[in-house]
């Protein structure tokens, strides 16, 4: 017989691979635990609902994110322009080692469920606060140096956006750029793009 923390990573994983290929909508609580082998009840004594199960997926995957990038260790011994980068390879890497949890969080906050807007939108919300605290000092010395042509806000914004937009393009064109493609990019995007 598996014990309890086996049960819950079982569900989660079944419930993960659900929610991945079909979405939230579709994932019925019936077809999670059918496929981890469970009755309802057990489900719902360890998550509550189905929302507690997605949120619960969801925050595990983001918290083990934000540890990862922690652990990048950027320092005030780097220059702006190579913390910034060093972040930017992270998610690169990151969409390249994991590129289900990065569908996962792309499908859900591209579509948000009905039933889930508001608490991803909160969660949207804390998560661009936290990438703020990461790397918008950064931001702020480039800006100093005249490296930026722009508001920390504004330079948040398209820092983002330019990870996002390499994110989604190797998820859902399958591109993997190599080490050259991740290079010219983020030049263009430094050198030029920040100082227009």
């Amino acid at each position: 017989m598996i014990g309890s923390d086996e049960k819950i990573e079982k569900i989660k994983k079944t419930a993960f691979d659900f929610l991945l290929e079909t979405g939230y909508e579709a994932a019925t609580i019936r077809m999670i635990c059918k496929a981890a082998e469970i009755e309802a009840p057990t489900l719902y004594y360890f998550f509550k609902s189905k929302k507690g199960l997605f949120l619960t997926i969801r925050d595990e995957m983001e918290e083990d994110y934000f540890n990862q990038v922690i652990d990048l260790n950027l320092n005030k011994e780097e220059t702006p322009e190579e913390a910034l980068k060093k972040y930017y390879k992270f998610c690169i890497q990151y969409t390249m080692k994991n590129p289900d949890k990065t569908r996962f969080y792309l499908r859900h906050h591209l579509f948000k469920p009905i039933e889930l807007r508001a608490e991803i939108e909160e969660r949207i919300q804390a998560t661009t606060e936290g990438k703020m605290q990461l790397y918008g000092k950064y931001l702020e010395e480039a800006i100093l140096k005249g490296e930026i042509a722009f508001t920390k806000e504004d330079a948040f914004r398209k820092y983002t956006s330019f990870i996002d937009h390499i994110t989604f393009n190797m998820i859902f064109s399958e591109w993997k750029p190599s080490g050259e493609e991740i290079d010219k990019a983020w030049d263009i995007f430094y050198n030029n793009y920040l100082n227009e």
